[in-house]
Order: C-alpha cells, then sequence, then structure tokens
C-alpha cells in the first residue's frame, strides 16, 4: 500500500516539474550546481503550491551547509523548494540526487 502511495506521489510530481522551465544558476556553479524554476501566473501557481507541499510531506530532511531541508526524489534529482519571502515569488530547485553539500547534520551553535 505504502509503495503504490509513494508511486503515486512520485507521478504527480514528476507531472507537476515537468512543465517548467528549467534555468541553470550561475551563481552557485562552483558551491552547489543546480537548476531552478520561478513560479508562473505572477506567482499565483497552484502547482507549485502543491509541489513544496509533496516536498514538505513526503520529502528527506537532507542538510545544506548545516541548514535543514526537505529534499524530494524523482529519479536521479533531487527537487526543493524555497518558501517565498514576498507574495508572487515561488522558486523551485533541482539538482543531481548524488550531490550533498557539507556535513549532513545541523550547524551547532556556539553554545552547543
Amino acid at each position: 500500500m505504502m509503495k503504490m502511495l509513494k508511486e503515486q506521489i512520485v507521478a504527480e510530481a514528476r507531472s507537476i516539474v515537468e512543465k517548467y522551465e528549467w534555468i541553470f544558476a550561475k551563481t552557485y556553479a562552483k558551491t552547489a550546481p543546480h537548476e531552478y524554476a520561478l513560479s508562473k501566473n505572477n506567482g499565483e501557481d497552484k502547482e507549485l503550491e502543491r509541489l513544496a507541499e509533496i516536498i514538505e510531506k513526503y520529502g528527506e530532511t537532507e542538510y545544506f551547509y548545516g541548514h535543514k531541508g526537505k529534499y524530494f526524489y524523482i529519479d536521479n534529482l533531487k527537487y526543493w523548494g524555497s518558501k517565498p519571502e514576498r507574495k508572487g515569488v515561488w522558486n523551485l530547485n533541482r539538482g543531481k540526487g548524488d550531490l550533498f553539500y557539507g556535513e549532513q547534520k545541523p550547524k551547532s551553535h556556539p553554545r552547543d
């Protein structure tokens, strides 16, 4: 039952990501190569919001240089979202599934 649900969720997520134009993130070319897609319809992008829900609910916890995040794997790629800091700007990222950045544990705080 769980495997069937996972396959359905992956299929739904795949159908969403296939609709976007992916742009190489030049700023991170050396440190964290990945691509990104921006929200459509001036931020009123229900599909991207749904993908963010999928990532949050079904994604795996990983760390990006000590910062905790959720990542959802489709085929050989992992996807993560950036919640909007201001209304109308959603962004979705994807990178190779076998790349990790920094140790896969939380950053320690000075008082730890």
